[in-house]
């Protein structure tokens, strides 16, 4: 059985399953697989990426954490299509930059801007980073359908989480100049928020011709401050967990073929 390199997972271990959960951090990998089913299986805890394996409807699922940043994400999005995996939902943390989106609520990318230097390396700059709108649909129906405060909306990729993003509250404060102003610019073209990862993997899945999406729970309020809110992680946390089981109900009906 050979083994990939970054998860250490084999395609026998994932039993099948063609979808994959992909938090970034390896404490929300296992939180998530315990709410969403009550006997997950541990597969492995290798580099940061910790993986397990539930049942959704009699359908395996994988959920492992992929670490930060581009990069990460799309390696562990390659070594996961090479094992049969088929549909990529990103679950993550992000800031918003409209006024009319609350902390603790959820942003769907319905596309990205390629703030970032992955993406180059797989398709033209010019290409747009676009999900898979029918997965993506079936989250937004779930949220719909459980009554969860979200948005669909365009999100900035950056791969960093201080200049990249605009924000002032790094250890010297000083941004080059040519990174000033980005943040009024993206509002006033309707931009919803900014996270890491979306760009990435939206470019790889599509370079794989695979599913995608990507949700992110709002921690910070660029309106109002900088600051990174517990609250709004601890409601983005409730949100998703009550969503995403849901959502691939949906979608496993409505993709026999991928599913």
């Amino acid at each position: 059985m050979k083994k990939s390199y970054f998860l250490n997972l084999t395609i026998e271990e994932l039993n099948k399953a063609t979808y994959a959960i992909l938090p970034g951090d390896p404490e929300r990998s296992k939180e998530l697989a315990f709410a969403l089913n009550t006997h997950p299986v541990k597969l492995k805890h290798h580099r940061h990426h910790l993986s397990y394996l539930i049942d959704i409807e009699g359908k395996k699922v994988l959920i492992v954490s992929t670490g930060m940043g581009g990069p990460a994400i799309a390696a562990t999005v390659s070594e996961l299509y090479s094992l049969g995996i088929k549909n990529f939902i990103r679950i993550g943390t992000c800031g918003t930059i409209q006024e009319n989106v609350q902390l603790g609520d959820l942003v769907l990318s319905r596309a990205a801007i390629k703030f970032d230097g992955l993406s180059q390396s797989f398709l033209d700059e010019g290409f747009p980073a676009l999900p898979s709108f029918s997965l993506t649909d079936s989250i937004q129906n779930a949220a719909a359908q459980h009554g969860v405060p979200h948005h669909v909306g365009i999100t900035v990729s950056s791969d960093t989480f201080w200049p990249g993003q605009e924000r002032y509250d790094n250890y010297s404060g000083y941004l080059l100049s040519s990174l000033r102003g980005n943040v009024d610019m993206w509002r006033n073209h309707n931009v919803t928020n900014i996270e890491m990862e979306g760009a990435a993997l939206f470019t790889i899945a599509t370079f794989l011709n695979v599913r995608s999406a990507c949700l992110c729970g709002v921690i910070a309020k660029r309106t109002d401050s900088e600051e990174l809110h517990p609250r709004g992680k601890e409601l983005s946390k409730k949100y998703w967990e009550a969503i995403l089981k849901d959502a691939l109900i949906i979608d496993m009906k409505k993709t026999p073929l991928q599913s």
